[in-house]
């Protein structure tokens, strides 16, 4: 049998199909960003709510395609994502059999396995319905469908809001190819969804004076680099991709003033007005975006899962060229297709983020509901800011009975918000930077009781700068002076200094007393405090508080200074490691300064288990440090 495009196609994409599926089998928890947990509930609740629908954050396009499967749960929304990758990765080949290249199936695996793109496969964000619309509505353009082209497109704006800028696109292309009467088919998406929603909205501009965008995630996030994008492109594509596109768009530029003379040809116009323009376009509008600080948008790469389709088919240009080069000898030909294939399939696997597991701060909400679920607190009414608690908790995030959601707490009183009894969900993302709610000012408040705090295995910094961390609460009246830690360990390094710890002694610095311990790039631990986890003070888990006095005379230095808390098993092997460093304190050159870790500890896990705090230095100049103090606060306390 004669392997030909039109039979490796179907068993190539069978083979993918497979994969993709197998991948999900083996996935054993749910990451990627909240944005994915939110619409999937959108897309899950929008036939008990069918406002939803036209919801506009949630993407209407999106949220009436994807609502059948998210039926089935996030595995179900997870599906309709690959279902759109599959049918992308088909379009793209069929886009570059009218390219005429030769080997056409190769741009299924080039879609499916870009890694931002495959990795986005798995998750329910809107980025891969939108590359659908898009690479299908080029496919119908190439094959001069242009009407269907034009009502496609047209829909775009509904799957993701910057498809604005595609319906533009596709104008200079339509007129080029003398196809005016498609130019008014543009408008099918913008009147369908304003007459659908104008008993909602009642206002026929509603995409436009509904924007759910402002200055205000713009004043959270703020801006970046323009070249953000360009730099990640190693990330985002990989080297193996990323060389093929190189060449595949210089082969194409190459090529440009033949193309050029040939614009009659509907191959070269998909080209040069579509395919090239839609990549760099989107790139070029994300770029000012996040540079300008623009719309609230974040930079962020999986953005770029939009476009990443006509990148493959760029990369594919490559590769043709790549093995017309090497058809003279059909065995280095074989070899050399065969090594670039299973390399771009490779790379992807070799981020660690397939088979999904549970991310780093998805796994700390669902110990939270885990314990949550076990407690007598299970059936207590919850206010909460962040998508994952009714998640994890399998309930319907927007049954007013079971909780509600609050965006911001700006001048406002959370105790007001709720009746006796009811909980407080707090997270350290949504309630503390974006709601403006600081985790000390529950603290505070009277009326707020603090039940448990849940952090991760190894601490990490959202935007703001603060540690991410959760807590519950709930509204009771107490006693605000229990909320105070306590101190149970100091070390001055005055006294009780080993002959070995006796030798960085310095005298030249102290915050305290009359010494303190120098550390250099030869010296770079403190002495440390160090016990039995049981032997902390408390019972349960506490809220252990570590601060170190510093003093860094150098003016370049930064980030060189970490305050560690290491907690072992019996066998002395890490079970959890928590640091902090000097940059996440504000401090000036040459002056003594707190550097402050704060974890939540539970003194039975692990069992038999140790702790240690300790100072490690890892600069190369020289560094003070006094007065190493513990402190704890008791947990869940009535």
């Amino acid at each position: 049998m004669k392997f030909t495009d039109k039979t490796l196609a179907p068993i190539v994409l069978l083979i993918s199909t497979i994969a993709l599926i197998g991948v999900q089998w083996l996935s054993t928890g749910v990451d990627g960003e909240t944005d994915s947990i939110t619409h999937y509930q959108i897309a899950r609740y929008a036939f008990k709510y069918p406002s939803f629908f036209l919801n506009h954050w949630g993407k209407p396009l999106f949220t009436i395609l994807a609502s059948p499967l998210s039926q089935f749960g996030y595995t179900g929304a997870i599906a309709f994502n690959l279902l759109c990758g599959l049918l992308s990765a088909w379009f793209a080949y069929l886009i570059a059999k009218r390219l005429e290249y030769r080997h056409a199936w190769v741009a299924i695996i080039f879609t499916l396995f870009t890694p931002v793109y495959l990795f986005i496969m798995f998750t329910s964000l809107t980025e891969i319905l939108f590359s659908l619309v898009l690479i299908a509505s080029i496919y119908l353009f190439i094959s001069k469908r242009f009407f269907a082209a034009s009502i496609l497109i047209s829909l775009i704006p509904f799957a993701r809001t910057e498809g604005m800028m595609y319906i533009v696109l596709f104008i200079p292309a339509f007129i080029w190819m003398k196809q005016y009467k498609s130019l008014p088919f543009l408008l099918t998406g913008f009147i369908l969804f304003s007459i659908s929603g104008w008993p909602m909205y009642h206002d026929p501009l509603w995409f436009f004076t509904k924007m759910p965008y402002s200055s205000a995630g713009s004043d959270l996030y703020g801006s970046g680099s323009f070249w953000f994008y360009m730099k990640e492109m190693i990330f985002i594509l990989n080297y193996p991709l990323l060389i093929l596109f190189i060449t595949g768009l210089s082969a194409i530029l190459f090529n440009l003033r033949t193309g050029v003379k040939n614009l009659s040809d509907i191959k070269n116009v998909t080209l040069y007005f579509l395919i090239i323009p839609a990549f760099f376009g989107f790139i070029l509008a994300q770029s000012i975006l996040w540079w300008q600080g623009m719309m609230g948008v974040l930079g962020s790469t999986r953005f770029i899962a939009c476009v990443l389709p006509l990148s493959s088919l760029i990369a594919l240009a490559g590769f043709e060229w790549i093995m017309e080069k090497a058809k003279a000898m059909k065995i280095i030909y074989f070899l050399l297709a065969t090594f670039i294939i299973t390399l771009v399939v490779y790379k992807p696997f070799t981020y660690d983020k397939i088979p999904m597991k549970t991310g780093i701060n998805f796994a700390v909400m669902e110990k939270l509901t885990d314990w949550l679920k076990t407690s007598s607190y299970s059936k207590h009414k919850a206010l909460y800011t962040d998508p994952m608690y009714p998640f994890y908790m399998d309930i319907d995030p927007f049954d007013q009975q079971k909780c509600f959601k609050v965006y911001t707490f700006e001048n406002i009183d959370p105790a007001t918000l709720l009746k006796p009894g009811e909980l407080l969900i707090w997270d350290a993302q949504f309630a503390g930077y974006e709601g403006h709610l600081p985790f000390d000012s529950l603290m505070k408040n009277n009326n707020l009781r603090l039940l448990n705090m849940f952090t991760p295995a190894e601490s990490f910094t959202i935007i703001g700068g603060s540690k991410y961390k959760l807590a519950v609460f709930m509204k009771a009246p107490r006693d605000t002076t229990a909320a105070v830690y306590k101190q149970f360990y100091l070390n001055d390094f005055e006294g009780s200094l080993t002959v070995e710890q006796m030798k960085f002694v310095s005298t030249e610095k102290q915050s305290s007393g009359k010494q303190s311990i120098l550390l250099t790039a030869v010296n770079t631990y403190s002495p440390a405090a160090e016990a039995k986890l049981q032997n902390l003070p408390g019972a349960g888990t506490i809220s252990l508080r570590a601060t170190a006095r510093i003093l860094n005379p150098s003016q370049s230095e930064k980030g060189q200074i970490i305050l560690v808390l290491s907690i072992d098993d019996p066998n002395h092997k890490v079970y959890r490691y928590i640091t902090t460093k000097d940059t996440e304190s504000e401090h000036k050159p040459g002056e003594w300064f707190d550097i402050t870790l704060t974890e939540v500890v539970d003194r039975n896990v692990p069992e038999n288990g140790n702790y240690k705090v300790y100072v490690w230095y890892t600069g190369k100049e020289k560094l003070f440090v006094d007065d190493l103090k513990l402190e704890y606060m008791q947990v869940g306390y009535e």
